[in-house]
């Protein structure tokens, strides 16, 4: 099919240089344009659109040759003929041209052609889509390049630069197996360590998770909705960090750095955090966010001298350590209140809390007094400490902080107490669908720990990865599922 013309072989297609790649046959030869040729429109990756408006073709010198056969057709316009063409970096394509303008039937000398029109009539099988299997073979061979990785320590290959050290090769062939899809990058986070008194209390904890109801069942088991479950738990926030990153523009000078004495000199203030799982009826509409409070950990005071970023009497902040008696003030005047005043049910309910010094122990009297007084039953809030070293069984720690400290960075506070205000306002306007994912995650947590392999860790399934429905009418989660192998250890010490 003609697809356009030439003014001379290893001269010109329609206005762009090409050179003549090799001979097939005494009739026809191969040509290819610039590697560095630009594209003007990718519409199709796969079809001919790509190739219609080149613009830019710098001279390619590589397999140049010159046809002294044909020499009295160098002058004569002839028609290129696609029978085979390839897509390499987007940028070439290769093509049999006649050397001889009668071979090709229908032709009329000295007719004008649009390239454009002609062009777009190549048909889509002209092209290869097998991209990666086109243009020369690698120097090293991939497949032993990656088992030779695999072998390789991993302290060893944490940057691309080290790996490309420690095998032996260029760091662009590390780059590109890296974009190919061949590597990627892992990042290795710090985990508890847990002994075999510690792991077993974590198996016991998510065991007594599991819905007893569905353990006989013939359906998989599921856990718990924990809609009466509370967790609480401090949390430091900084007004600045280290390593803060901005968009600038090209002609923009950098943003004053901050300076401070030292990193532990960064204004900070602490919080306690309590949250529970959010309530949704059957068409998502919200009925409970879940959200109880967030307190700061401290108090309020005013400056008694003037400096250079304050005048007397202006207010401040002022951080108190936690201690078992600030950590019971708290609960009773701010957090028990709260679970009173927003939690739909009042009573059989449970503040789980980690185990640090400073909290109180499961049977304090001065709590079962105080929870009398505010709810009439000693036993409608009772409190629970989980396992040793287990972050990942408390929500605050799991993910809610991380997620509340990256919206909360994208404020600018200029002090502690806007530092308070911000959080505040950050807590308040938190999703309570995006809550309930973690609350989904934390399930993940406990039904991989339900039916883990001892001494590792599982790697938890995060439900906000998933894609989310584009409708607002579809259900929103509120079990997940339990393993089969859970199910055997569940069933010899619940049944």
């Amino acid at each position: 099919m003609p697809v356009g013309s030439v003014d001379s072989i290893g001269g010109k297609l329609d206005g762009v240089d090409f050179d003549v790649f090799c001979m097939k046959d005494p009739n026809y030869v191969m040509m290819t344009t610039s590697t560095n040729m630009r594209m003007g429109e990718h519409k199709n990756r796969d079809g001919v659109e790509a190739f219609q408006y080149p613009e830019v073709v710098q001279n390619h010198y590589q397999y140049r040759h010159h046809i002294d056969d044909h020499n009295s057709e160098r002058h004569r316009p002839i028609i290129l003929e696609v029978t085979w063409a390839t897509k390499l970096w987007e940028t070439r394509f290769f093509a049999y041209l006649p050397a001889s303008t009668e071979q090709i039937p229908g032709y009329q000398p000295n007719t004008p052609l649009d390239p454009v029109s002609l062009l777009a009539n190549v048909p889509e099988t002209a092209f290869t889509t097998k991209f990666e299997n086109s243009g020369r073979n690698p120097k090293h061979d991939r497949d032993m390049l990656l088992q030779e990785i695999k072998n390789i320590d991993p302290t060893a290959r944490r940057t691309i630069r080290s790996l490309a050290g420690a095998v032996g090769i260029p760091v662009m062939t590390i780059w590109r197996m890296k974009q190919s899809k061949k590597l990627k990058v892992h990042t290795m986070a710090l985990k508890p360590k847990l002994n075999d008194d510690r792991r077993l209390n974590r198996l016991f904890h998510c065991i007594a998770m599991i819905d007893k109801n569905t353990i006989n069942s013939v359906a998989e088991m599921t856990f718990k909705s924990m809609y009466n479950e509370i967790h609480i738990d401090e949390k430091w926030f900084f007004l600045v960090r280290d390593g803060l990153r901005c968009i600038v523009t090209q002609d923009e000078p950098p943003p004053k750095a901050i300076s401070v004495s030292h990193k532990s000199h960064i204004t900070k203030v602490m919080f306690l955090s309590a949250l529970a799982r959010p309530r949704f009826n059957h068409t998502t509409r919200q009925e409970f966010d879940g959200l109880i409070g967030i307190y700061p950990v401290g108090e309020i005071d005013m400056y008694v001298r003037a400096s250079h970023g304050h005048q007397p009497g202006d207010l401040k902040w002022c951080n108190v350590n936690m201690d078992r008696d600030l950590y019971r003030d708290m609960l009773f005047k701010f957090v028990l209140p709260d679970v009173k005043k927003k939690m739909p049910i009042d009573n059989n309910i449970i503040l789980q809390q980690d185990g640090a010094k400073a909290h109180l122990p499961d049977d304090d009297p001065l709590f079962a007094a105080k929870v009398t007084e505010l709810f009439g039953d000693p036993t409608a809030v009772k409190l629970y400490t989980q396992p040793a070293q287990s972050p990942d069984l408390n929500v605050n720690d799991l993910g809610f902080f991380n997620s509340l400290q990256s919206r909360y960075y994208q404020t600018a506070p200029k002090d502690a107490l806007e530092l308070i205000e911000m959080v505040e306002e950050t807590y308040k306007n938190y999703p309570a669908k995006k809550l309930n994912r973690i609350w989904l995650t934390l399930d993940t947590a406990e039904c991989d720990e339900s039916g883990h392999q001892p001494k590792r860790r599982q790697r938890l399934h995060n439900p906000s990865h998933e894609k989310k429905s584009s409708g607002t009418t579809k259900p929103i989660a509120t079990i997940v599922g339990c393993n089969c192998r859970g199910k055997h250890v569940s069933t010899r010490h619940l049944g």
